[in-house]
């Protein structure tokens, strides 16, 4: 009696197994639009709790990566906090950050950021925005090509 009872107890487990896995497997993601007035929201109260140093950096890495997969939004508003946050955070490295991002903002067409999978750390965004403006932008001398030579 007790194996049989074992053996029910075992098949109704089994049975209610690959019924939840059915139904998960049926049930579609839910999409969600983009809301971008919500978004750059959140970014500006993260972008100004300067006493975080992780949530400014974070709102940092999210303004790039938003400017990365959503070129046409408005970011003129965004832009003032990140140049404020360059200009006037106590940490130089989230000043640096903030002005990295705000160099992309500027700059997005001529600068390609590329997503990491799996990355433990954003530090790769960062490292891709200096060094493309290390190689545009630094190496430019300011002076007209077209005048160097006369």
């Amino acid at each position: 009696m007790k194996t049989y009872l074992k053996q029910l107890g075992v098949a109704t487990f089994v049975f209610l197994l690959a019924i939840s896995g059915a139904v998960a497997q049926t049930t579609k993601p839910t999409a969600f639009k983009f809301n971008e007035k919500r978004t750059f929201e959140a970014l500006k109260i993260a972008l100004e709790s300067s006493n975080v140093p992780g949530f400014v950096e974070s709102a940092l890495y999210t303004v790039a990566e938003c400017k990365n997969r959503y070129p046409n939004f408005d970011y003129s508003g965004i832009m003032k906090i990140v140049d404020r946050v360059a200009q006037k955070n106590d940490n130089p490295a989230i000043r640096y950050k903030a002005y990295l991002v705000s160099m992309y903002l500027t700059h997005a067409p001529a600068i390609q950021v590329t997503p990491v999978a799996n990355a433990d750390s954003h530090e790769y965004l960062f490292k891709q925005i200096a060094d493309q403006l290390e190689q545009r932008f630094l190496a430019y001398d300011g002076v007209n090509p077209a005048e160097r030579n006369r």
